[in-house]
């Protein structure tokens, strides 16, 4: 019997989106470089906030206004 995959989704990457990824891992920073902190700087003006912090998950995001809020 042959083992089938069900595709949850399908990833749409071009040329432009893995030459924009490959700048990032030459930065040797995935998740705390210049390209993380320019684009936390969009989306505060953005959103129209002083500031904003990207996380790694929504998980984390739940779990850092947990903290914030002092709720146990």
């Amino acid at each position: 019997m042959s083992k089938k995959t069900v595709l949850l989704a399908v990833p749409d990457v071009g040329n432009e989106e893995l030459e924009e990824i490959r700048k990032v891992l030459a930065t040797g920073f995935l998740t705390e470089g210049v390209t993380t902190q320019e684009f936390e700087k969009v989306v505060a003006e953005y959103v129209g906030t002083k500031h904003a912090i990207a996380v790694t998950s929504c998980t984390t995001a739940l779990h850092t206004v947990l903290e914030c809020l002092n709720i146990k």
